[in-house]
């Protein structure tokens, strides 16, 4: 009865052990960044989908080769005024091993948006991300 028992027991563990590491991520180096991008110019109008999408193809997908997934939003906030200022937007979402040199290149990204359609600037959130694929 006592083998059993033990018997019993080691299989227990094994199970639970098993099913564990079976729902375990396969690696959790990941960072999740989210770039937010508001299509209002300063200089007035708003960034044409003719603009994004060159944007996108010659900048964005150079820098997230691996791939990114691009959501259409509409972002809210007070001005100094207290008037709610309402603006399209784009948030851009990829998961890669951030290394310092790709950190780099992310805020390339910003620097070129900010840049090439007069945007104060560039939201960039980080997030460590277990994946797996």
């Amino acid at each position: 009865m006592q083998k059993r028992k033990i018997l019993f027991a080691i299989i227990s563990i094994i199970t639970v052990s098993v099913a564990l590491f079976a729902f375990r991520p396969a690696d959790n180096n990941y960072t999740k960044t989210e770039l937010y991008f508001g299509q209002s110019k300063n200089t007035g109008g708003k960034v044409s989908q003719e603009e994004w999408n060159a944007f996108e193809d010659s900048v964005i997908v150079k820098v997230f080769s691996s791939g990114s997934t691009t959501f259409e939003t509409r972002g809210r906030w007070l001005n100094e005024n207290g008037d709610v200022i309402k603006e399209d937007s784009r948030i851009v979402m990829a998961v890669n091993k951030m290394t310092p040199e790709l950190s780099a290149e992310i805020d390339s990204i910003r620097e070129k948006y900010k840049k090439y359609f007069s945007q104060s600037s560039v939201l960039r959130i980080d997030q460590t991300a277990e994946v797996s694929f």
